[in-house]
C-alpha cells in the first residue's frame, strides 16, 4: 500500500480510538457524578460513543472511495459526475491487473470493498444500523484492497 494510503487510514483509525477512550471517560465520569459535564448530556455521549464506529467506518469508506477516483483519474479514466462506487471498485482491478502487476488486486479483495459499499448504502438509505464491522476490522479490508496500488 502506498504511504498516503496507509498513513491516512491509519490516521482515521487513530483518531477513532482517540474520540472512542475521550467517549468512555465522559461516560464514566458521567456515571460517576451524576452531572452533566460541561453543558454535555450524558445521554448525549453515550448515544455518540454508540455510533463512532459507524460514523469512522463511513469516512474510511469515503476516504477509499477518494482514493478510488483519484486512482482512475490518474489512469486517464473519465468518470462520470455522478458517484458510482461499485463501478469503481470493478474498474480500478481491472485497470490494475491488466498493467500485470506482480501482486494482483483479488476477487476476494474487491468483493470486501463491495460488500463495505452495499452495507455503506444500507445505512445511508436508513435499512439498517450498526452494520459495519469495527473500525480496525474495515481498516484492514480497505488495506488489503489498496495494498496493490500505488
Amino acid at each position: 500500500m502506498s504511504y498516503a494510503h496507509q498513513n491516512e487510514f491509519t490516521r482515521i483509525e487513530g483518531e477513532f480510538e482517540d474520540v472512542k477512550e475521550l467517549l468512555e471517560s465522559y461516560a464514566r465520569a458521567g456515571k460517576r457524578t451524576k452531572k452533566r459535564l460541561r453543558n454535555i448530556d450524558s445521554g448525549n455521549i453515550e448515544s455518540a460513543l454508540a455510533t463512532a464506529n459507524d460514523a469512522y467506518a463511513l469516512l474510511l469508506i469515503a476516504t477509499a472511495e477518494r482514493f478510488l477516483r483519484a486512482y482512475l483519474t490518474s489512469q486517464g479514466i473519465r468518470l462520470p459526475a455522478g458517484p458510482n462506487p461499485g463501478r469503481w471498485i470493478d474498474q480500478c482491478r481491472n485497470v490494475f491487473n491488466s498493467s500485470v502487476p506482480q501482486n494482483p488486486i483479488r476477487l476476494n479483495d474487491a468483493r470486501e470493498m463491495h460488500n463495505l459499499r452495499e452495507k455503506r448504502n444500507a445505512y445511508a438509505h436508513g435499512q439498517s444500523r450498526s452494520v459495519f464491522p469495527s473500525v480496525r476490522k474495515v481498516t484492514e479490508m480497505l488495506g488489503r484492497f489498496f495494498d496493490h496500488l500505488p
